[in-house]
């Protein structure tokens, strides 16, 4: 299951003889499906260092303020660029963010693709009510129906999911796997098989999406830090793991 990310890191001091040059996202680069928190918890950054975004040309990177950070707002960036690779200098302390304009990149930060009723998938004797339970469904995430030629997959109103009548549907689908976005409206959302009597044998979805998040604030770092071994080690103060084209990075200022 591919999940989004968002994450800052605590950038220690350490000596300038210890500057390095990251390539953002390791050899995956500034692209969607990379673990950017996973990436920057095994990195120490300092005002010495210097960022290193390879994308393709369907990407950018802007660094921007915090307030169009938190907004996914690339419409007044400190500075963008749409040339790979480009290379960004930390030479100042304190809080810098980083996202990619293009489309919905930077909102995709939490999205999550969901495979409905899990290893079981779209099948008879399955607790879907249970299933859903257990999941938090936003309009950046999606949804994936594996089934069997003997299903298919309807998505239907509140009155024809509680009759389970499949004669009138939003949409339908019978090939495997269908995947559904949920980025189009918030609320409850309703989905039936239509074959035989499958619904009544409980075969049926109900499932309420809510607004996605957009990156989180920056907290402030700790009042002091102290110089790390040579080695350094990243402190990751908040995150949460999967698909994100965001980030932002706490500076702390390098020792002389």
């Amino acid at each position: 299951m591919a999940k989004a990310l968002a994450f800052l890191v605590l950038l220690f001091i350490s000596p300038a003889a210890y500057a390095v040059t990251y390539t953002v996202g390791g050899n995956s680069g500034w692209n969607t499906g990379v673990d950017y928190v996973s990436w920057a918890s095994a990195q120490t950054f300092t005002t010495n260092d210097s960022l290193v975004f390879n994308f393709g040309p369907s990407h950018a990177v802007d660094e921007v303020r915090q307030a169009n950070y938190q907004s996914c707002d690339g419409g007044n960036p400190i500075s963008s660029s749409t040339s790979s690779p480009t290379t960004i200098a930390l030479t100042a302390p304190g809080t810098r963010y980083f996202i990619c304009p293009r489309s919905n990149h930077c909102s995709q930060a939490y999205a999550v693709t969901y495979t409905v009723g899990g290893n079981s998938g779209w099948n008879t004797g399955v607790n879907y009510v249970t299933w859903a339970s257990g999941q938090t469904f936003t309009t950046a995430d999606s949804l994936v129906f594996n089934f069997d030629a003997t299903h298919a997959v309807d998505e239907v109103r509140q009155a024809d999911y509680e009759s389970c009548n499949g004669g009138n549907p939003i949409t339908s689908s019978t090939s495997s796997p269908t995947t559904i976005s949920l980025s189009t409206i918030p609320g409850i959302w309703y989905f039936i098989c239509p074959r035989s009597n499958h619904c009544s044998r409980g075969q049926r979805l109900m499932i309420n999406v809510t607004v996605a998040s957009t990156p989180p604030g920056t907290p402030s770092p700790p009042a002091t830090q102290a110089p790390p071994p040579p080695s350094g080690a990243t402190s990751l103060l908040s995150g949460k793991n999967g698909l994100m084209i965001g980030f932002s990075l706490v500076l702390a200022a390098a020792l002389i």
